[in-house]
């Protein structure tokens, strides 16, 4: 597994944009009735302090995505991470890393710019599941 390097927080211009994207997919996913939480993982404003407390547990994992959520596939649940991003927003390189463990593993992991780009990676992942799964029946062993 790789590991983010620490990074100094910097002021970004387009949170505010990237918040409302990731709004509107939220919206979007649970309108499609697609189980989807925000991940609140940015580090806490102190104001007497004047600066931000980062997590210093050592099993904080830094780069995760702003969106999570499980799309149903042939009966199984399969994960999606989504980092929303302006049209010229860049991932950070803690965001790189997350993105390369999670494909390693043969995970989604999508860079969303619009509602429009949800759709797609969705598409995608269904395509995907369509040719990898092709002929293979599930079993469900949790009904009794």
């Amino acid at each position: 597994m790789r590991f983010a390097p620490k990074a100094n927080l910097v002021c970004r211009t387009n949170r505010k944009e990237e918040k409302q994207i990731s709004n509107s997919v939220l919206a979007y996913l649970h309108h499609r009735k697609i189980f989807a939480w925000p991940i609140n993982n940015g580090g806490v404003f102190d104001p007497i302090k004047k600066t931000f407390r980062m997590n210093k547990s050592p099993w904080f994992v830094r780069g995760v995505p702003d969106i999570m959520c499980i799309v149903e596939l042939r009966g199984l649940g399969v994960t999606l991470y989504l980092e929303c991003k302006t049209a010229k927003g860049k991932q950070s390189p803690a965001q790189k890393v997350f993105e390369q463990n999670i494909k390693e593993r043969k995970g989604f992991y999508f860079v969303i710019r619009s509602v429009a780009d949800v759709s797609q990676a969705i598409a995608q992942v269904e395509e995907r599941a369509a040719h990898n799964w092709n002929g293979v029946t599930f079993i469900d062993v949790t009904a009794e």
